[in-house]
Parts: structure tokens; C-alpha cells; sequence
């Protein structure tokens, strides 16, 4: 039997030879090949009966396994048995569809069809072997050629601009990298086969970016980044600004004959252009190695001149420490500063502007003196031998010097005496005179400085001829009416006497009704041009009557002169009583307010002293409060009704006019109600009625009847409310749900408004099974009502600068907060609101705290101001590490109570989350938060925020329970290369972007990784914008690591407790329980509707409900109800597994969306 062997192979040829075995040298073989070793697939005959022992098959397919097998024969026809097969495989093909990518900046990747046959391949780049690979089709040629960068040509501007410098490179690009010619062959274990066609590829960069680099000197010595500097062109607004410097050599000069004006003039001021910096951009691009040192560098600077128009700036003052104030702008190199004091010293420093609006220092001071103003004379009233009067200033300040001269002669050129010669005062009296002589007056005056003015206009008055009698004037009107038994008598007249001036003595004469004289009064004196008054008060019985009284008026020479009689009465009358009060109606409610009126009350005698008000509760009557006197004429009283439930309340009302009381007049009774009706009772039935049970699913439509609530005093209706809203609905039944879930909010109310408790259950129809808790998107749950904007009567604004202050009167607030204690009170100013919850203040207690007896007395502040973020250390590098930028200034509101006795208190935190909106304009703002500054640690505390886009406008709503300094912050959207087809994708970015939750540091979130108790302490206190208060100790395992404080801030918000041995576990995994329990806790810190949060829900439709601790049941239902919390796919809960990064950032954006707190 014959043996064969196969030597060598091609990918279409297998050579073999024949191995005859001790066959005789003329045997023939027989050689046949085939695809199997059976010999029952594609067999072909190789050699026939010959006595060649070597043999090639050829036309074979490449990288295919062939088998062999030959038999001998010797003369005479014997045939041996087939030997043994043998096999070979064909060297593989060629590869084929062989591709090389030209857009990856990091490698070359080349792919191929593999071929048949073959156990692995060559990678030939440039005609060289680079790579022996296994039985693969694709290589990752890493060492390809990479991209480069071309650096460009860089230009800073000089000079061209005041507020930057303009830098910029041309020509900088990033290249692709040099093109390979690429081929692969196949091999196996025959051989190599034929190479592949050539194909070309190369690396493609990525985008060309910058780092602008700036000097830190005009020098090349040393540079660093310029923050925000990222394009091919920026403009350095921090590049040293340049110096204008002030103008020189003020100097002040008085104008002839304007005693109001000076005239200021300086130096020109000029412009030194700021120090140069050197610039270059690092430039870097994916794959490509970066130029981190450019050669091309060039020198900028800031530069500016001062303005054409308004290019300085006057600043005067009265003295030469100041204040300083602006009194003009020009644009020479004086000014006349006019309407000034006459006499008075100025003081003036000049300051310039640059074109671009920068100020200069001030110059030195100087000053000046107007001249003084031309004074003028008044002549009153003189005597026989004298004449007083007094020199007019016309505006000269007190100290004022004058010279006035009297004459006999109107052009004083004989008798001249010197009334005042260079003296301050403006009264004066020439005495010593002739009885009937006329005599001449004139005056001048002169400043500090000496210079004086010229002569008034002359002035004459002559003498009085003689002895004149003194006169009297009567001045109570004649027949007024005064009470009987003891009230006050004033009878007032006027005297004077034109001759003297001197001391008049006054005579007052009564006469009773039916007396023939008159009783003379007890003679008193007094000077004369004055008005003088007798009173009795509370010290006869007058008789009633009428009585005549007059006065006698004797001078110094005994002249008498006696004044015409008048008449008063006396009566002893009542006042009328208050005409009809206002219309009450029959029924008002407990502690609101009401309005009486009634029309004025006459009196016979006299005005009235006061009204006096009651109030009757049915069993006693109450005094309400007497008007005075001085109030009588309002006939209108605010009263609030006390909290009593009765039918038999009313009102009366009497007058008093010092003496005498009026009749009283009543009002009809009516009702006051102030207790709240019974809770309803609520009756659900299916649409064939058939009963539904609340938490069960319903497969029809459901409608509800209310009933059973009761009031003491009126009737009762319904209400009903659907998801949440804030519009309620009257009546008692009506189809509420044909699908889905609802929750319905249902109550009673009785005549007066009195609103009884809200009770709520939810109807589901229809639902389908939960998704699963990790991929279910957020519903549109039932949201707490949010508080209602109710106007307020009165809010007074003041603004002083850029701060604005809003004052609201406590009692107006204290009457709103009765009404509705779920309102707000919208305070809006421009861009900026604030809204004040009504039930944040007890302003009774504030009433007693601030030591005033009613909140008539106290007054609500509220104000907001622009504050500098730069005024807090660090502040701007703090939002830089935040990955933000502050947008514009930081806003700081502030609240306080201010009594009228000038207590004050101020509220540094709300019981709520109090709304302050901020108005922005334009619609590019989607990726701002905003940041309150912590006054105690100075950090930056991310709170709640919400964006809404309304036509061209964009409103910022910040949400927190503090007052100070918050600012708004852009920043970057968060991508971690690790979520981007995780489920959770979107509330994880939505909670980064918050920066409620972090990232690691290589660029990552570990979605799937386990949440430690301190991780979430910190998550949960950064989404409501907590921070520690106290300094007390809660947990004897946190201090002095990074999570003390936010572990802190958690346990003084009652959200975090810790375990029976003092600890808080901090690096503990946090369960989906303790997740749900702080959940529940964070959504009534949040100010959740809390009647939606009681009880437990139906926990057993969960598979492992076993597994839930008792403590947590209560507030892991709550969390539940709210669809904060809920099961998987699965329908377990996993109560006791370990929370995920991923679940903890979804709960933690349910719970933020059901509280209302973002969008």
C-alpha cells in the first residue's frame, strides 16, 4: 500500500508526492482528492494509474482543506488498498473590501471581509509590516502620523480702544495628519496570501481650540491664562486701564456786579495710555500635540482722551472739607457756576471724564467769595420821636456787614447820622426824633473780603404828629354759642396803639342777661399790636342766656378807647344723636372687618367733643372707641368683629358735646359665625352604582355626592377641587374621572366664608401597571397650591438711588392673613418682585415683641438693592469653581418690622419657601441658577430655581426661606460620558446643572454605584438650600470631615437622625428606605400639602413589603403617595437594598417638582 505526503501549497495549487512503500519500480498510482475525508464530497481525480510519484493539484480555491488518498497496481492488474488520506489546506485570498477612515484624530482605523481560510493577517502601512494580527478584520492604527498646528500670526490692538484690547490670530488651523497607504494579507498555516489593493488613510484633528495667554507685566517674562479668552478673537476688558489725570491750577474769580456767580477756571487734564501686556493663544486640537508656547506674540493696550462734550465735571461745596457735590459740566476750561449765596464762600475742584466714560481724580481745591448782595430797607410803623425798621438782606448770609445812614435831606448832603456803620443785624430803630419830620434812609453792605456794594434806593417815613389813642378790636364772632355747667369761655380781641408802642392795660366787661351793667374782669397789660384772649374754664355756672361783653384799652398817657360790644349765649342742650348707621345686612364672619357710618350729629351749643361707639355680643355691650374731637368729623369707624358665634350682635353710637350726652343710636342685630362647618362626607360610586373604595381602580367613570357637614349658626355648601388647583368648584356631585388618576381635594363652607378642614382622596380609572421606578418620567402629579396673589390695599415704595423699599401697614397685612392665609401679597417694582406669604408673620406676638399695643403701630419693610458679587472675598472664584459666571450684580433683599416707638426687628428667615422673581431680558438665559450667599460661612448655596420665557423676556423665580444676597449664575450644561443611554439621563443632568449632585473627578457619575448616608445628606440639604445654623454637636462621627456641615444643616432641619450610639454612619450605603423616610421629610420641609401626606398607603402591593422597617412605614408611605417613591418592574420595592448615584438624583427631581419648587 502506497503512502503520500503534501509538501507545499498554494492559495489555488497543493503539491504531493507519492511514497511507493517497496512497490516495484513500474507500478502505477492512482492519486484522487476530495472536500471530506470520506471521499464523498467533490471528488476529483489527480493522477490516473501512473507511475509518477509526484503530482500538483491546481484550480483550487483559496484557503479550502483538501484531502488526498492513492492506491498502487503492478503488472498484471493486482490493485493495492487505498492508502491513509492526507489534507492540506490552500493559502487564503485576498482580503477584500478593505477601508481606512480619515476623520479620527487619535487613529487610523482599517477594516476588511475577512478571507476564507484564514487564521490571521498582516497590516502593511507604507509598504511596511506593522501588525500581525489573529483571526480579527479590524486594526486601530494609533501610530499613524498625527495632526499638526499651524500657530498663525497674532494682533493686539493699541490704543484704538478705551474699555479693551482687541486681540486675534490669523492663519492658525489644525492639519490633518500625512496620508498612509495601507494593505492586508491573509495567512494561515499554508503560507501568506497576496496583499490587498492599496487604500489611503490619515488622522483628521478635531476643532482648533484657544487658550488666550496674557503677560502679567509689559514683558515676556511670565503669562497667564485670560479667563474666558476660548476663540480666534476676544476682547480684554482686564487689561490695565489707562490713567486720566485730573485737571490743574483751579482758580476761582468773583463777577462784577453778580453777587451770584463765580467763574471757575483750570488746566487741561490729560491721558496716559495703560501699561502694554504681551499675548499669544495656546492652541490645541484632538490627536494633534498642542502649542502651548506660540511663537507669534504681539503687545496691546488700552488708551482713551478725554471727552469732546462734557469732558469736566465741576464739583463745588461750602466748605473745604466738603461734601463735595456736582454743579455742572463743560466742555472748555471754565465755568460760570451762578445762582449762589451772596456773601458766601465756595469751594470748588474740577474732575475730567475720558470718551469712554472714565473719571479722573479731583483737582485740588480753591475757593471764593461772592460778592454781597445789594440790601434794601423796611420802614414799619414809628412813634413821635422814633422809626424802626429793618435792613432787607436780599439773600447775604447773617454775618453781613452794613452801613446805614439816615438824613434829613433826601440827597444826604446835610443832617447825616450813622444808624449802623459796618456791623452784622438787620434791625434797627432811629430814635431821638422830631414828632411830624420826614427822614431819608439808605444802606450798603460788604463781604468778608472786604469789597463793597453800592447804595440802596433811599427810603423815607416820617413821624407821627402828636398823641394818637391806643385802638381795639373785637375777634370772637358775635353770638357764639358756649354749654352750660362749667365749659370753657374764651372771648379774644386785638389792641394796639399807634402813637407809644409802650404797654396797654385791658379792661373786660360781662353783663349777665338782665343785668344793667356791665362785671368788670381783673385789668391785665400787654404790648400792642398783639391779640389778647380771657378765659374761663371750669370755674362758675354760667346762667343760660345771652351776655354783652367789650373791652377797654388805656395807654401810657391815660388815653382810653373803648370797643363796640358783642354778645355770647349760653345754652344747655343735648347734642342731636348720629343719624341711620350704614345697612349691616343679616350674617358676617368671625374676626373680619366692617365699616360704620353714620351722618354728622348736630349740637345747639357748640361742636362736638367725640362719638362714642359699642358693640353688643349678645349678652353685654363692649365700648368700641371714642372719636375725639379732632376725629368726629369722619362718622366712619373700622372695626374687626370678634370671633364669637351669635345672632343678637349689634352696634350703637351717641355723641357728646363736653356737657351733654346724646340719645343712642342702635343698629338692627345681626349675625356673626366664626366657628368652621364639619368636615363633609364624601360618597364615591362607580357610573353603574356600584360603591369605589378610594386607592382602588375603577373600570368606568366615577362621580361622588358630598354631605353631612353641619354649621352652628348657617347653612353649609360644597366645594371640590381636581389635581391640585387652586379654583374650586361649588356643588355636591358630578362625573370627576372616565381615565387616569386623580386627586380630589373636597371641603365644606358655611354662610360667612368659614372653610372647614380639606380632605382629599385619590380616584384611579383604568390605570395600567406602574413602569418601572427607574424609567418612569415624571407625571403630572398633584402639586401643593400655590400661594395666590392678593393686592393689598396700600404699599408705599420708596426709592432711594438704586434701593428700593416697600412698606406695607401690619394691620392691612394681619386683616389679609385672616381672609386668606394661603395668599401672598406681590410687591413689584420694575424688574423685580418679592412675595410675601400671609401666614409667615404672627403679628400679634411681633406686636408684643416690638412693644406696641395695636399693629396699627408697626409696619412691614421690605427692601432689595443691587450688591457687588466682588464685595465678598472670593465670591467670583468661588462661582468659577462652580463651573459658572455671575450674570450682571448680585440683588440683596431684606425684610423688617419697624414700631412707631422705634423698635425694630429683622427677618432673617421665612417658615416657607418665599418667591422673588427677577425679570431678564432677552431669551438666551435657559442655563442659569442662582446662588444665595451664606452671610456666616461666605459660600455659595445653590437654591431653587425656576426659567420661565414669556414673549421677549426671561423671569428668574428663586425660591428659599432666607433673606441677603443672591446672585445669578450661567452655567455650562453637565455631561458625563457615562449616561448617555442611561435611564436616568435627564434628571441626572437636570440636578448636576443645579449642582445639586456632583460628578467624579475623571469626568464621570457612576450612575450605578451606591449612595453613602453623607453623600445624600449633602445632596438633599444642596436641593432645598439648607445650611447649619447652630453650633451644636448632633453626631459624635462627623466632625472635622467635609460632610460635618451639610450633615449638620440636615439634623437642625429635622430631616436626618442618627443611630442609638451618638452616630450618624456617614460612610454607610443609604437603603431606598432611609432614602424614601428623608424624601417624606423634605417634601413637608418644602411645604408638600400636608393633608396629602398622612396615613399609610395599601403597602401591600408589594411583593416585599415584609421587608419594611416598622419605623419607616408612615414616612416611606408618604413618599410613596406623593410618587416620589415607587416599585419596579418586578413590583418589589427593595426597601432594604442600597440606593444608586441614579435613583437618588430622580427622587431628589420628583421631590422638587411635587413641592412646587422648580418647573
Amino acid at each position: 500500500m502506497p503512502g503520500i505526503s503534501l509538501p507545499a501549497a498554494t492559495s489555488t495549487t497543493i503539491s504531493g508526492l507519492i511514497l511507493s512503500n517497496g512497490n516495484q519500480p513500474d507500478a502505477q498510482f492512482y492519486v484522487e482528492r476530495a472536500l471530506d475525508n470520506l471521499f464523498a464530497v467533490g471528488v476529483v481525480q489527480v493522477q490516473n494509474w501512473s507511475t509518477s510519484t509526484s503530482f500538483t493539484a491546481s484550480g483550487l480555491t483559496p484557503g479550502t482543506v483538501y484531502f488526498f488518498r492513492v492506491k498502487a497496481r503492478v503488472p498484471g492488474g493486482n490493485e493495492s488498498d487505498w492508502s491513509p488520506p492526507a489534507n492540506r489546506i490552500t493559502v487564503p485570498g485576498v482580503p477584500t473590501g478593505i477601508s481606512a477612515t480619515t476623520n479620527d484624530p487619535f487613529m487610523v482605523t482599517i477594516s476588511w471581509t475577512k478571507a476564507a481560510g484564514a487564521v490571521g493577517y498582516v497590516v502593511y502601512r507604507n509598504n511596511i509590516s506593522i501588525a500581525v494580527l489573529g483571526d480579527v478584520n479590524l486594526f486601530a492604527d494609533s501610530l499613524a502620523s498625527a495632526p499638526t498646528i499651524s500657530t498663525g500670526t497674532v494682533t493686539a490692538s493699541k490704543g484704538t480702544h478705551a474699555d479693551h484690547v482687541a486681540i486675534s490670530v490669523t492663519g492658525a488651523r489644525a492639519n490633518n495628519g500625512f496620508s498612509h497607504s495601507y494593505q492586508v494579507a491573509a495567512f494561515n498555516a499554508s503560507g501568506t496570501g497576496a496583499r490587498s489593493i492599496n487604500i489611503t488613510g490619515f488622522r483628521r484633528p478635531g476643532p482648533l481650540g484657544f487658550q488666550w495667554m496674557r503677560s502679567l507685566g509689559d514683558h515676556f517674562l511670565s503669562f497667564a491664562p485670560l479667563e474666558g479668552a476660548t476663540s480666534s478673537s476676544f476682547l480684554d476688558t482686564g487689561a490695565p486701564i489707562y490713567l486720566v489725570h485730573p485737571p490743574g491750577a483751579v482758580t476761582v474769580a468773583q463777577q462784577y456786579a453778580a453777587p451770584d456767580t463765580l467763574e471757575v477756571s483750570f488746566a487741561a487734564a490729560s491721558v496716559t495710555a495703560g501699561q502694554g501686556r504681551y499675548y499669544y493663544p495656546q492652541l490645541f486640537a484632538d490627536g494633534a500635540n498642542p502649542v502651548l508656547v506660540s511663537p507669534s506674540r504681539d503687545r496691546g493696550f488700552r488708551h482713551d482722551t478725554i471727552a469732546g462734550t462734557g469732558g469736566y465735571e465741576v464739583w463745588s461745596s461750602l466748605a473745604e472739607a466738603g461734601p463735595f457735590a456736582p454743579v455742572g459740566i463743560t466742555s472748555t476750561l471754565s465755568y460760570a457756576d451762578r445762582g449762589l449765596n451772596p456773601n458766601t464762600r465756595y469751594w470748588y475742584k474740577v474732575r475730567a471724564r475720558s470718551e469712554a466714560g472714565t473719571w479722573s481724580d479731583f483737582s485740588p481745591a480753591a475757593s471764593k467769595i461772592t460778592l454781597a448782595a445789594l440790601p434794601g430797607i423796611n420802614l414799619l410803623e414809628g412813634s413821635r420821636t422814633s422809626i424802626n425798621g429793618t435792613i432787607v438782606p436780599s439773600g447775604n448770609p447773617e454775618a453781613t456787614q452794613y452801613n446805614l445812614e439816615m438824613s434829613a435831606a433826601p440827597d444826604f448832603t446835610s443832617g447825616v447820622t450813622q444808624i449802623q456803620y459796618w456791623t452784622p443785624g438787620t434791625g434797627f430803630i432811629a430814635a431821638d426824633l422830631e414828632p411830624g419830620t420826614t427822614y431819608y434812609f439808605r444802606v450798603r453792605a460788604r463781604n468778608s473780603e472786604g469789597t463793597e456794594t453800592g447804595w440802596s434806593s433811599v427810603q423815607s417815613k416820617a413821624t407821627l404828629p402828636g398823641n394818637l389813642a391806643p385802638a381795639v378790636a373785637l375777634l370772637t364772632e358775635d353770638g357764639m354759642r358756649f354749654s352750660a355747667g362749667g365749659g370753657k369761655i374764651t372771648l379774644a380781641w386785638s389792641s394796639s396803639d399807634p402813637d407809644l408802642g409802650d404797654n396797654l392795660s385791658h379792661t373786660i366787661l360781662i353783663r349777665p342777661p338782665g343785668a344793667a351793667d356791665g362785671i368788670a374782669s381783673v385789668p391785665s397789660s400787654g404790648p400792642g399790636g398783639q391779640s389778647h384772649s380771657f378765659s374761663v374754664e371750669n370755674k362758675v355756672l354760667w346762667p343760660a342766656g345771652m351776655y354783652d361783653w367789650w373791652v377797654m384799652v388805656q395807654d401810657a398817657h391815660g388815653l382810653v378807647t373803648t370797643s363796640l360790644q358783642r354778645t355770647f349765649n349760653i345754652a344747655n342742650d343735648p347734642p342731636e344723636k348720629p343719624g341711620l348707621f350704614n345697612d349691616f345686612g343679616n350674617l358676617f364672619r368671625g374676626g373680619s372687618a366692617v365699616s360704620l357710618s353714620w351722618s354728622p350729629a348736630g349740637d345747639p351749643n357748640q361742636d362736638l367733643v367725640r362719638y362714642e361707639v359699642d358693640f353688643y355680643d349678645g349678652s353685654l355691650w363692649h365700648p368700641v372707641r371714642g372719636l375725639d374731637k379732632a376725629e368726629a368729623a369722619l362718622t366712619t369707624l373700622n372695626f374687626y368683629l370678634p370671633k364669637l358665634n351669635t345672632d343678637q350682635a349689634k352696634f350703637r353710637v351717641r355723641t357728646f358735646d363736653g356737657s351733654l350726652y346724646s340719645p343712642y343710636r342702635e343698629t338692627a342685630a345681626f349675625i356673626i359665625d366664626s366657628e368652621p362647618p364639619g368636615v363633609p362626607i364624601i360618597n364615591l360610586f362607580q357610573e353603574d352604582g356600584a360603591e369605589y373604595l378610594p386607592g382602588a381602580v375603577a373600570s368606568q367613570p366615577v362621580k361622588f355626592t358630598l354631605g353631612g357637614s353641619v354649621d352652628n349658626l348657617t347653612g353649609v355648601s360644597y366645594q371640590y377641587s381636581l389635581n391640585g388647583g387652586i379654583d374650586w368648584t361649588h356643588g355636591k356631585t358630578s362625573v370627576i374621572i372616565t381615565d387616569g388618576k386623580t386627586l380630589l381635594s373636597f371641603r365644606a363652607v358655611d354662610g360667612a366664608g368659614n372653610l372647614s378642614a380639606e380632605q382629599q382622596v385619590i380616584v384611579t380609572v383604568s390605570q395600567s401597571k406602574p413602569n418601572d421606578t427607574r424609567q418612569e418620567e415624571i407625571r403630572d402629579r398633584p402639586r401643593p397650591r400655590r400661594q395666590e396673589p392678593i393686592a393689598p390695599r396700600l404699599i408705599e415704595f420708596r426709592v432711594d438711588g438704586t434701593r428700593t423699599a416697600a412698606i406695607i401697614d401690619a394691620d392691612q397685612y394681619q386683616a389679609m392673613a385672616e381672609k386668606d392665609s394661603l395668599g401672598v401679597i406681590p410687591v413689584v417694582n420694575g424688574k423685580i418682585s418679592f412675595f410675601l406669604p400671609l401666614k409667615e408673620m404672627d403679628i400679634p406676638s411681633l406686636t408684643r415683641e416690638l412693644g406696641v399695643s395695636s399693629a396699627k403701630d408697626l409696619k412691614i419693610h421690605l427692601y432689595w438693592q443691587p450688591s457687588d458679587i466682588d464685595a465678598a472675598p472670593n465670591i467670583g472664584e468661588m462661582i468659577v469653581k462652580l463651573g459658572g459666571e455671575p450674570l450682571g450684580l448680585a440683588t440683596e433683599f431684606k425684610v423688617f418690622l419697624a414700631a412707631n416707638n422705634g423698635n425694630k426687628k429683622e427677618v432673617a428667615s421665612f417658615k416657607s419657601f418665599v418667591a422673588r422673581r427677577i425679570e431678564l431680558y432677552g431669551t438666551e438665559h435657559g442655563n442659569l441658577t442662582a446662588v444665595w450667599i451664606d452671610p456666616v460661612s461666605n459660600e455659595l448655596i445653590p437654591v431653587p430655581t425656576s426659567i420661565a420665557i414669556r414673549e421677549e423676556k426671561t423671569e428668574v423665580t428663586i425660591r428659599h426661606r432666607g433673606t441677603g444676597v443672591y446672585a445669578l449664575i450661567r452655567l455650562q450644561p453637565k455631561n458625563f460620558f457615562d449616561i448617555r443611554s442611561h435611564w436616568a439621563r435627564t434628571e441626572i443632568e437636570s440636578m448636576a446643572k443645579r449642582k445639586i449632585i456632583h460628578g467624579k473627578d475623571n469626568g464621570l457619575f457612576d450612575p450605578d454605584k451606591s449612595v453613602t448616608r453623607a453623600e445624600f445628606a449633602a445632596m438633599i440639604v444642596r436641593s432645598l438650600g439648607l445650611t447649619a445654623k447652630g453650633d451644636g454637636r448632633y453626631f459624635n462621627d462627623v466632625g472635622g470631615r467635609w460632610y460635618e456641615r451639610v450633615v449638620k444643616a440636615a439634623a437642625e432641619a429635622g430631616l436626618v437622625r442618627g443611630y442609638a450610639d451618638g452616630g450618624f454612619g456617614p460612610n454607610n450605603p443609604i437603603t431606598r428606605e432611609e432614602i424614601g423616610v428623608l424624601i417624606a421629610r423634605a417634601l413637608k420641609k418644602a411645604g408638600y400639602n400636608n393633608n396629602s401626606l398622612t396615613g399609610e398607603v395599601g403597602m401591600d402591593r408589594f411583593q416585599d413589603a415584609e421587608n419594611i422597617s416598622p419605623w419607616a412605614m408612615a414616612e416611606l408611605s408618604d413618599a410613596i403617595r406623593a410618587g416620589v417613591m415607587r416599585g419596579n418592574n418586578d413590583g418589589k420595592l427593595y426597601p432594604q437594598g442600597n440606593a444608586t448615584r441614579a435613583e437618588a438624583a430622580v427622587m431628589l427631581k420628583r421631590m422638587l417638582y411635587s413641592s412646587g419648587l422648580i418647573p
